[in-house]
């Protein structure tokens, strides 16, 4: 058939429903964000990312570039996709792969490989290769990164270009829109970085979605504090290859390390109200808000926080939980979590 001309591009649909927002028990937030968001009169909200049969938000940029892919015939001669990834947007890849091979049966991918960082948790690991991916290592994320585009031309593989394809960004574009119409009283809103791709997606779809019911959005990029390594998300210096827009998209950029992301991730897991239900996100999730609360912390300060405060008194701050907490057990063990 011709790929090209036949595909069904909404037969992804399946893969991708729109995201669950929960509102967040403050109280549990460790210090000094409970006291802070009690003063402030601040509320929070958590995109649940992980709720959809891939259990991560990379579902979104994976089924997206590997639909315009098919329509640009990148699929054509041969049997292998690739790309560099910290796991979960490989394992998007897997599940976009067998959903056009279920349908189409003469899809000629057969293979995922997926270039690594050696620092990759082990949990990861056993998740890429319970799927069947490939696994190649490089020294860290950018070495993955060379890795990855040197082995695909050499073997003449779809190198998906995760980093520079703008697919990614424009997968977001509904994911945005949906926050927006969950909760119109948004202010604040934070975004790890790991590809650019949800931050550059997400953020320009919400801010228009917010500014069409008459309100504006502060928006919070956080990155990684340089030392230290949060799973899926990347320092500035590691961001630096890609193109992905999304610096020009924020009002802000937060540096958070591992350990408070580590701590804030586990303060969501619990539930003292009924009123109130857990969110069981990974270690990237405390780490976006974590940098969401430092930016509001700033604006409080600078006597900058009122415009964002809703009609009901209280300025409502949104983060995304990319994925579950899973496949970190040991990342989290080390520091004296456990579950």
């Amino acid at each position: 058939m011709n790929f090209a001309l036949d595909f069904d591009h909404s037969l992804f649909d399946i893969l991708r429903p729109l995201p669950r927002l929960i509102e967040i028990d403050t109280r549990l937030l460790p210090e000094p964000w409970g006291g802070f968001c009690e003063e402030y009169r601040v509320r929070v909200h958590a995109v649940l990312g992980y709720e959809n049969p891939a259990e991560h938000i990379k579902i979104w940029p994976a089924c997206n570039i590997v639909s315009c892919g098919i329509g640009r015939g990148d699929h054509l001669r041969t049997d292998t996709i690739a790309d560099s990834s910290s796991g979960n947007y490989t394992l998007g890849l897997v599940w976009a792969v067998r959903r056009v091979s279920s349908v189409y049966l003469d899809f000629p991918i057969r293979r995922v490989v997926s270039v690594v960082p050696r620092s990759t948790p082990r949990g990861k690991l056993d998740l890429l290769e319970a799927a069947g991916v490939t696994i190649e290592f490089g020294e860290d994320s950018l070495d993955a990164m060379k890795k990855a585009e040197t082995l695909a031309a050499a073997h003449g593989w779809w190198y998906t270009r995760q980093y520079w394809n703008p697919d990614n960004t424009k997968a977001y574009d509904p994911f945005g829109r949906h926050i927006a119409r969950c909760v119109p009283d948004l202010g604040i809103f934070a975004c790890g970085v790991g590809s650019g791709g949800t931050c550059s997606g997400v953020v320009p779809a919400l801010r228009e979605g917010l500014r069409l019911q008459g309100s504006s959005l502060h928006a919070v990029a956080v990155v990684v504090e340089p030392g230290s390594t949060v799973s899926g998300v990347r320092t500035e210096r590691a961001l630096k290859p890609g193109t992905l827009g999304w610096r020009d998209v924020v009002n802000d950029v937060r540096y958070v390390r591992l350990e408070e992301s580590l701590v804030c991730s586990a303060a969501l897991w619990r539930q003292t109200s009924s009123a109130f239900e857990p969110c069981y996100g990974g270690e990237s999730t405390g780490f976006a808000l974590v940098g969401g609360l430092l930016s509001t912390l700033t604006l409080a300060t600078m006597r900058r926080l009122e415009p964002l405060r809703r009609k009901d008194g209280y300025v409502h701050l949104g983060f995304i939980a990319p994925d579950r907490r899973d496949p970190y057990k040991e990342n989290f063990a080390k520091h004296g979590m456990y579950y």
